[in-house]
């Protein structure tokens, strides 16, 4: 997901704790109950890269770092976290 032009940046927490919430509740999908998990990783421009590959590639940092973490939750990038993943 690709959030532009932000009036406050802050509010990107706000929305990854939403999109989790979402998911931890059941779907049916063709009279079969479906359960979701969500692990999400955010990255910000320009503050954690300056070009769509990099903020892409620690966006999935954060998103395994998330998944450590238990699932079903955000994690934001950080340089200590990309320190952690080599």
């Amino acid at each position: 997901m690709l959030l532009e032009d932000l009036v406050y940046p802050a509010a990107v927490g706000a929305v990854g704790e939403k999109l989790v919430d979402s998911l931890t509740s059941h779907f049916l999908i063709a009279g079969r109950e479906v359960h979701v998990s969500a692990s999400i990783g955010i990255a910000s421009y320009p503050l954690d890269a300056q070009d769509m590959r990099s903020l892409m590639k620690f966006a999935d940092i954060a998103m395994y770092r998330a998944k450590e973490q238990g699932r079903n939750t955000f994690q934001f990038y950080s340089d200590q976290i990309n320190v952690h993943s080599v």
